[in-house]
């Protein structure tokens, strides 16, 4: 949990996030507007995909919490705010 905390709370993380967004709502607002078997859509559709793959992470790392929490049998983790907020990443991202 601490290996994690201290990977995610970088201010690199947060301009990849913001990045993201930005990435994300331009592509959607407007390359995917061109009409359907435009080249220019379908590298749009493509980049997203990939992008939005990017959620493996947070998937990842909620699996672990959950895993390291049945084996140890230790509820503990979900005390702190960090495996919340993978798991919303991981269903949101």
């Amino acid at each position: 949990l601490e290996y994690l905390e201290e990977l995610l709370i970088k201010p690199r993380v947060g301009l990849y996030f913001a990045a993201f967004f930005v990435w994300f709502f331009v592509n959607r607002l407007i390359f995917m507007g061109f009409p359907a078997g435009s080249t220019v859509r379908g590298i749009s559709l493509g980049c997203t995909a990939g992008t939005i793959a990017g959620n493996m992470f947070c998937v990842k790392g909620a699996i672990e919490l959950i895993q390291r929490s049945i084996n140890e049998q230790d509820g503990e983790i979900w005390k702190h705010w960090l495996p919340w907020v993978l798991l919303i990443g991981a269903a949101f991202f």
